[in-house]
């Protein structure tokens, strides 16, 4: 009997073993506005585009949070080091707000500090056109957006 209740526990506490991010591939970005609170999005495997020999670009675009969050932003021929986030194709929504562009003219920033065939992680810094109240405003400051992105490949396909 205890032989079979030691088998069983076994089982359970190895069930969840092979899943997560690192296994299935997602991930997450942490990240606040104008330096205040901490929120997270998440993203699933297939939420990020990364560049193939015919794709030069990785595009990655998060899950709408349970608040109504979404980020998207554009790196085209991303490397280590700085990057510069596509106007044209970054776009953020907070709170299921209207969709704020990317100031393009502003210092936006990807630092990507790992990108290899299991994780990329980067640091961004991008600044939106302030859609924060009922519309957005080009002459009120711009939202500063500070954050940590973090991304497994997975290795179940």
């Amino acid at each position: 009997m205890f032989f079979l209740f030691f088998i069983l526990f076994l089982f359970s506490a190895c069930a969840n073993l092979n899943s997560g991010w690192e296994i299935e591939g997602g991930g997450y970005l942490d990240y606040s506005l104008d330096g205040g609170k901490t929120y997270r999005l998440s993203y699933l495997r297939e939420d990020i585009e990364l560049p193939t020999l015919g794709r030069h670009f990785m595009l990655a675009t998060s899950q709408i949070s349970s608040s109504g969050s979404q980020l998207r932003f554009l790196l085209y021929k991303p490397s280590l080091g700085n990057n510069v986030a596509r106007p044209e194709e970054t776009r953020f929504m907070f709170e299921n707000g209207q969709i704020a562009s990317l100031i393009s003219d502003s210092n936006n920033n990807v630092l990507l500090d790992q990108k290899d065939d299991s994780t990329w992680t980067a640091t961004l810094s991008l600044y939106f056109v302030n859609c924060l109240s009922e519309k957005c405003d080009a002459l009120l400051k711009p939202v500063h957006l500070t954050g940590r992105f973090r991304y497994w490949l997975g290795i179940n396909p």
